[in-house]
């Protein structure tokens, strides 16, 4: 499951820039994060990469106070249009909560398998919470937004709400270390908590074994706390090799392949799970075109 959303960020995320096809470098960047093999990995940082990532605590510290297995909080949102509002988490009722937009074209794509599933479960709540709705056709008004969930209809068979302005980013985005992507998914377990934060494409995989409580929070803990560590690690790569990239608007330009290669190969060494970071990959890959192409 881990494989496949790092594949999917790959794709979404590559934003190379030369004579090579955008699609090309994006396939590749995707077939190579497809090999991560994460199989028996302890996801806990190597020595040598918590102390190469401390002198940059200032700049990775993103200030995220939960992760999965810590207590959900409260859900404040300003109206709900559809379905029954949900006011607090009741033990032993699992809720699925999916951040979407109108704007958001996977958002619409997804609600009618998400009303499926809500057919299937029946005692689990389904709600759909409207966010990030200024965008850049304007901010979609309370009777337009009232609208677009009625021409949904059964594809939206479950509880629609709007967000409560900037409180329900910060309570379920911000605080939780997830990025300001939609659609986003929580799944809050028969305790309270949240047991499961992803694209709804995977709430099948996970959504059984929560209700059965055969899901294990800590190790998904576990995995996002690795997998921020990797993301910080392949910021600080960003910020190092960026000077070296040359000038993609001249095909004379290659910048400084030898250097870009010299850094990554030394933050890979100390780190070895930030080969297939989206800027790592990136970067080595433009490097080696030109100076390997075969290896490439």
């Amino acid at each position: 499951m881990k494989t496949a959303l790092k594949s999917q960020k790959s794709v979404k995320t590559c934003l190379v820039r030369s004579s090579i096809p955008l699609l090309l470098l994006c396939l590749i960047a995707t077939l190579a994060s497809a090999q991560t093999d994460t199989t028996g990995l302890t996801f806990t940082p190597q020595k040598d990469s918590i102390a190469a990532s401390s002198i940059f605590a200032a700049k990775t510290d993103t200030g995220a106070t939960c992760n999965v297995g810590d207590v959900a909080p409260p859900l404040r949102v300003s109206a709900w249009f559809k379905g029954t509002p949900v006011t607090g988490f009741e033990k032993g009722k699992v809720y699925v909560l999916d951040f979407w937009a109108t704007w958001c074209g996977p958002c619409k794509v997804y609600m009618p398998h998400l009303s499926q599933l809500a057919r299937k479960y029946k005692k689990v709540s389904f709600s759909a919470i409207d966010v990030f709705e200024k965008h850049e056709n304007g901010i979609t008004s309370m009777p337009k937004l009232k609208a677009f969930v009625d021409s949904m209809g059964r594809k939206m068979n479950f509880s629609v709400a709007v967000e409560d302005t900037g409180s329900t980013v910060h309570d379920w985005f911000d605080s939780f270390h997830q990025e300001h992507a939609i659609p986003t998914t929580f799944v809050i377990d028969g305790n309270g908590r949240v047991a499961w934060i992803g694209h709804p494409m995977n709430l099948d995989t996970v959504l059984q074994r929560i209700i059965d409580t055969t899901w294990n929070p800590k190790t998904e803990s576990a995995m996002r706390n690795f997998d921020n560590h990797i993301d910080s690690l392949d910021e600080i790569v960003h910020s190092k090799v960026f000077r070296y990239r040359g000038n993609y608007n001249n095909i004379n330009d290659y910048g400084f392949p030898d250097s870009t290669l010299m850094v990554i190969t030394e933050m890979v060494k100390k780190e070895p799970g930030l080969k297939y970071a989206r800027w790592t990959a990136q970067y080595t890959f433009s490097a080696l075109l030109m100076k390997d192409p075969h290896q490439a």
